[in-house]
């Protein structure tokens, strides 16, 4: 794992510029090495150019800076240069990032555990259409990493075994009581993920 233990950090700078905001400028680039070496700035951090508001936000990649990922909506989320699990803790852009619940990850190496259907899920928040609320037949299983426990909640195996886009345990998903299953298999409340497949 690249940082076990350390999260993304926020780095706010002022840099005026001719670009549109979210896309990486001249100005900010020729600049960049010495704001690298006065912040100290680490792979995976973020550098926000306050000049271009809530869209100046770029992560360093460990050599350059990189937009941020803009594939979900215009506010943009982590990229994945870092995985989470692999690399980093699932919540590693929670204080750098304003979509900091997203996170990329590749879990085709693990191996599903302990595998149960829970009742189908419902949410307005996929309903990005007219459609009104999904309904989604899920599930809940177990996957192991350098002795740590995590919990995967997911509706098509398919989007498991790829690269994807997953989502930290939030809110929503807090209706169904996962306690006594997280209990079970020792998972702690941070280190679950949620990935559904839709399509639309």
């Amino acid at each position: 794992m690249v940082y076990e233990n350390r999260l993304s950090k926020l780095h706010q700078i002022f840099v005026p510029t001719k670009s549109n905001p979210g896309t990486l400028s001249y100005e900010l680039i020729s600049q960049f090495n010495y704001f690298k070496n006065t912040f100290n700035i680490l792979k995976g951090d973020v550098l926000q150019n306050d000049f271009e508001g809530i869209k100046g936000k770029y992560i360093y990649d460990g050599e350059n800076l990189t937009e941020l990922d803009y594939s979900i909506d215009e506010l943009g989320s982590g990229s994945d240069i870092l995985l989470g699990i692999i690399d980093v803790p699932i919540n590693f852009w929670n204080n750098t990032i304003n979509h900091n619940l997203i996170i990329w990850c590749d879990l085709s190496q693990f191996e599903l555990k302990n595998i149960i259907n829970i009742k189908t899920y419902t949410s307005d928040i996929y309903s990005i259409d007219i459609n009104g609320p999904i309904n989604l037949d899920c599930y809940i299983a177990t996957i192991t990493y350098q002795n740590k426990n995590y919990a995967i909640i997911y509706n098509d195996l398919e989007y498991i075994k790829k690269k994807e886009i997953y989502e930290k345990f939030n809110d929503d998903i807090k209706k169904y009581n996962l306690n006594e299953y997280c209990d079970e298999y020792n998972i702690h409340e941070d280190n679950i993920l949620i990935m559904f497949g839709i399509e639309y």
